[in-house]
């Protein structure tokens, strides 16, 4: 089983997000494209609530605070543009509470600061017994070798020791030849509309002038905006236009420089499952594909896996 941070145009009930007896997945619900909208924004569509059932037309949708994650088969049926039966796991299903308690120390001496004890909640993942399934982050990494296929190494800046093995997951959410025709089919459907997810945090560098590290990339245009994107191995170029965008609050990333012993340069990052969703202006639905979906497009450490995208289907 994988699990994806959940994309952020899906919601839940309000109720059975607040509800803790609830210890399996529950109901997710999507966000529909509405262009009919009377504002002031640059975007010129909206994500709403629009349910086809009556009885959930009263409800409020929202997306859990603490996270929620979706099973990649559902992943993949979102991604193709299936809208029912969808569902999401909450936080709590993989990560445990974990306190800790920590001490400032004198930059100089090295010496403990008085009155600088601390306590934060820090979570683990979930083990697993004979009644709870157990956890383990999947890794995709090129440029490493182990000797074993399962063995034991350090992580961080705090050495902490970690148990790897090998994974046999590979390609889960590649389209074969007959998926990606269908994709293709649908974007045209759609009036050459996409939607753009990321599953990692990512960094976009400045969209204008005023925002240093936007909340966009800067080919995702804007009212009279031109800008394209230029893959740099092809060569090939898409224009796009943003039509709306689904994207929670700026998390910050930083990091440890291990060559030169000092902290890497913070940026403000879009949340892993943020969503855009784009109308292709000039280029073909199928470039579309070889150049966006499972490709690392941020602008900044993409090559540490930032920025990991996938494309999807639109919903008519």
């Amino acid at each position: 089983k994988v699990y994806l941070p959940l994309p952020r145009d899906l919601g839940a009930s309000k109720e059975d997000i607040k509800n803790k007896d609830i210890r399996e997945a529950i109901p997710a619900y999507p966000l529909g494209l509405c262009h009919k909208i009377v504002t002031n924004s640059p975007l010129s569509s909206a994500l709403i609530h629009q349910p086809q059932d009556t009885q959930a037309r009263d409800m409020v949708v929202e997306y859990p605070s603490e996270g929620a994650f979706i099973h990649h088969r559902h992943f993949k049926r979102y991604l193709e543009g299936e809208q029912n039966q969808l569902q999401l796991h909450r936080l709590k299903k993989f990560v445990e509470s974990e306190p800790k308690i920590g001490i400032a120390r004198n930059a100089e001496t090295m010496a403990t600061e008085e009155g600088h004890l601390y306590r934060i909640n820090m979570l683990r993942l979930k083990i697993g017994d004979k009644t709870e399934e157990g956890f383990s982050l999947l890794v995709e990494a090129q440029g490493i070798e182990f000797t074993n296929s399962q063995g034991v190494s350090k992580l961080g800046g705090e050495n902490k020791l970690f148990s790897y093995k090998i994974s046999e997951e590979r390609g889960i959410l590649e389209y074969d030849e007959d998926e990606k025709q269908e994709l293709i089919t649908g974007i045209r459907k759609a009036d050459n509309t996409f939607k753009l997810y990321f599953a990692m945090p990512t960094i976009w560098e400045s969209s204008t002038a005023i925002e240093k590290t936007g909340w966009r990339a800067a080919w995702m245009n804007l009212g009279g905006e031109q800008q394209s994107f230029i893959d740099q191995v092809t060569g090939k170029t898409l224009t796009c236009q943003l039509l709306t965008a689904a994207v929670g609050n700026y998390q910050n990333v930083g990091g440890w420089e291990i060559v030169y012993h000092r902290p890497k340069r913070m940026y403000r990052a879009v949340p892993a499952g943020s969503v855009y969703y784009l109308k292709l202006v000039s280029g073909q639905p199928e470039d579309v594909i070889e150049l966006f979906h499972n490709k690392n497009l941020s602008d900044c450490r993409a090559q540490e896996g930032f920025g990991l995208a996938y494309v999807g289907a639109v919903s008519c």
